[in-house]
């Protein structure tokens, strides 16, 4: 098993987009992110209001979006979930995500929207420690356990 790896600076407003870039390098992104595949930018959406210590903030997402483009990450999109809490398209205009993502041409899909993706069941090949506990609509077996997983639609 490898060891985690925690990267940590200290930024400046001035220069907090380039850091996240050299977080990314840091944490060795490259190694656990196939540039073959979709990257998912899931932004944290806890109230509708801006709140930096609920909410992701615009630099996180506009820093994280210029990092994994200067790695050569060219398939981003973004996902946004449906909560009884918040309402998605009021929180990511509120926090001022669509500027950004609309000025990187970031497609933004909601896992709530059948245009945007379709949930599929999974069903694990191995047993699981707590999948079965959490979906209880899955046969007692925990080799059976199952649990819906979202297929994203490319656009």
């Amino acid at each position: 098993m490898s060891t985690a790896r925690v990267a940590v600076l200290r930024t400046t407003p001035a220069k907090v987009l380039q850091d996240y870039a050299r977080l990314q390098e840091l944490a060795g992104v490259q190694r656990f992110l196939s540039k073959s595949a979709p990257t998912i930018l899931k932004d944290n959406i806890s109230w509708h209001f801006p709140m930096p210590s609920a909410n992701s903030t615009p630099w996180q997402i506009e820093g994280t979006i210029l990092g994994l483009r200067a790695n050569g990450y060219t398939d981003l999109r973004c996902v946004q979930n449906k909560t009884v809490v918040i309402d998605a398209f009021k929180g990511e205009d509120l926090n001022l995500f669509m500027p950004i993502f609309k000025a990187y041409e970031i497609p933004v899909l909601y896992n709530f929207r059948t245009d945007d993706m379709r949930w599929v069941e999974h069903r694990p090949k191995r047993s699981t420690l707590a999948l079965h506990q959490i979906y209880r609509k899955a046969s007692a077996s925990r080799t059976t356990s199952s649990a819906r997983t979202s297929s994203i639609y490319r656009r």
